[in-house]
């Protein structure tokens, strides 16, 4: 798998350099808007249809944790996300305050919860559709970024997990700037409203998750030329805010190595090489979990994909556009490059939500720029398809292991209702193809779904131990030793 996972890496390159190794003539015909036509209308329709089905997803991991915190915040405790270092290393309190807004009405509703995501996920969808437009491109061809967007292979860990809120409303609040600071600069808006608006977000952004740290640059990208000094107070408000972060949690803080030190300091010159200019873009061109077999539905998408990714290298040309779409998705991944090494399994494919935006963009704008006329929306059409098949192999892939996991709590939880039993659970695995399951969260899961006192669980001397069956992927008791 990972010789698989470097082929791609290398034909993504290929198919990069190819479509940005050609200039836009200024005699080329471009794509135009139609008032009578409304196709793009319909295509935006596609993320919806791909997506409603994961309402009926079980929970996993991490979901349980955030959803039993949700439901037990009271607003006294609204300060302490602003001035109490983080037990995870993090400072994110917006996003703990939107899992508190969404437990008022979503409660033990699994499918409350998903729905409350992926109102996020498609607010998100649409503001790639006004950028997109902003930046010049047809309806159309907006659309096609949108859905892109939307249905992008990596999807799962980023939309169905529940614990990725934060990933969400980052990239919510610095798409949502973008277009603010954009729109700003226009004549005839309210200037000086928007402007403020604009830094509003850009806060909201910074203490949603770190992703949005990047947000200083990407503006200075996303208009005809640089504005510096327009964007500096969106510098000095980002450095305000890592420097108040920096001193919540006496350090930078972030993920750990084992030895308990920041990841981030956690450098290779080699590793990062491969991470930013192979594995990025072997991901983000053909986003797939490897782990399970693929259909003869998806090995005829995939061969689509690779020819239509062809097309764009030989006959895609570039621009402006194109270049800045491209760097957007290079810049977003920055400030996660230690976590860009992934596998076969697509785990933490999430840290591509936001570099994922700059990346549809950028197939977007070259399916515009293509020479031959005719093949512009076959094409489109034919990318899309492409990552609808992805994203439902690996959703399928997600489903599968959540109901594992549903299974395992539930069993679990049947036998400790009604009774005093102790119990041992050991071997749980964090992983399971790609999707995150219940190696520490088994305790949550009792509690918040089932009512039962995760105290009952114990390391040993228990009535039952309940152990892993990685052959059968299920949880088998055998007595305990109390």
């Amino acid at each position: 798998m990972r010789a698989v996972i470097n082929l791609e890496a290398v034909f993504a390159v290929l198919v990069i350099l190819g479509a940005c190794g050609r200039a836009l003539s200024p005699t080329s015909p471009g794509a135009t808007d139609s008032t009578e036509r409304r196709e793009w209308l319909l295509l935006l329709l596609v993320i919806p249809a791909a997506l409603l089905w994961t309402l009926t997803f079980p929970l996993v991991s991490d979901d349980f944790i955030h959803i039993g915190f949700a439901l037990h915040f009271t607003p006294d405790k609204i300060g302490g996300l602003f001035t109490i270092p983080a037990g995870d290393h993090f400072f994110r309190p917006l996003g703990y305050l939107s899992y508190a807004l969404d437990a008022l009405w979503a409660g033990h509703s699994a499918a409350l919860w998903h729905l409350a995501t992926l109102l996020i996920h498609f607010a998100n969808c649409a503001l790639v559709y006004l950028i997109a437009r902003q930046a010049g491109l047809a309806r159309l061809f907006a659309a096609t970024a949108a859905v892109l967007f939307g249905i992008h292979g990596s999807r799962p860990e980023a939309v169905t997990w529940i614990a990725c809120r934060f990933d969400l409303l980052a990239t919510l609040f610095v798409l949502l700037t973008l277009w603010l600071f954009v729109t700003s600069t226009r004549p005839g808006s309210n200037r000086p409203l928007i402007y403020a608006s604009a830094l509003v977000t850009a806060f909201l952004g910074l203490i949603s998750k770190e992703a949005a740290y990047v947000l200083p640059v990407l503006l200075l990208i996303v208009t005809e030329k640089p504005l510096w000094r327009r964007v500096a107070p969106f510098a000095a408000l980002t450095g305000a805010v890592f420097v108040y972060r920096w001193h919540l949690l006496s350090g930078i803080g972030g993920y750990q190595t084992s030895a308990h030190a920041p990841a981030i300091f956690n450098f290779s010159l080699l590793r990062t090489t491969n991470a930013l200019f192979l594995r990025l873009w072997a991901t983000l061109f053909f986003p797939l979990n490897w782990t399970e077999p693929a259909q003869w539905w998806l090995l005829t998408a995939i061969g689509v994909g690779s020819v239509v990714y062809v097309i764009l290298a030989l006959y895609g040309r570039r621009d402006r556009r194109t270049l800045s779409f491209l760097a957007f998705a290079f810049i977003a991944a920055l400030p996660v490059q230690q976590l860009l090494l992934i596998g076969p399994d697509l785990e933490k494919s999430r840290i591509l939500y936001l570099p994922s935006v700059g990346f549809a963009l950028f197939l977007a704008s070259v399916l515009q720029t293509l020479q031959k006329l005719d093949w512009r929306i076959p094409a489109a059409v034919a990318l899309i398809c492409f990552q609808a098949a992805c994203l439902e192999h690996n959703l399928i892939t997600w489903r599968g292991v959540a109901l594992i996991a549903q299974r395992a709590c539930d069993s679990v939880a049947a036998a400790m209702e009604g009774n005093r039993l102790t119990v041992t659970v050991d071997d749980l695995p964090n992983v399971v193809r790609g999707v995150y399951f219940l190696h520490e969260d088994m305790g949550d899961c009792l509690t918040v779904w089932h009512g039962v006192d995760a105290k009952r669980l114990r390391e040993n001397h228990t009535d039952v131990v309940y152990h892993w069956d990685p052959q059968s992927e299920t949880v088998k008791s055998t007595p305990g030793t109390r």
